[in-house]
C-alpha cells in the first residue's frame, strides 16, 4: 500500500524543503508577501519552528500541512 504524501504535488515537497533555510524563506517572503504584510513583519527574526505551534482551533485550515 502506497503511503500518502503530507504534500499534494512534488512543488509542494519542494518549496517546503526550500523553506526550511531561515534565508531562503526571507527572501521568498519578501518578493511574494504583499507590501502592507511586509511592513508589519519582522523577517529579520524568522527561524525555523515545528508545525506544533499552530493553535487546535486552526489546524482546519492547515490540514494535509502539519
Amino acid at each position: 500500500m502506497k503511503k500518502k504524501s503530507s504534500t499534494s504535488t512534488p512543488q509542494d515537497a519542494t518549496l517546503r524543503q526550500f523553506l526550511t533555510c531561515p534565508d531562503i524563506a526571507r527572501d521568498f517572503m519578501e518578493i511574494r508577501l504583499p507590501a502592507e504584510l511586509r511592513a508589519v513583519c519582522d523577517l529579520s527574526t524568522l527561524k525555523l519552528e515545528s508545525g506544533s505551534f499552530v493553535e487546535e482551533d486552526l489546524r482546519q485550515y492547515f490540514s494535509g500541512v502539519l
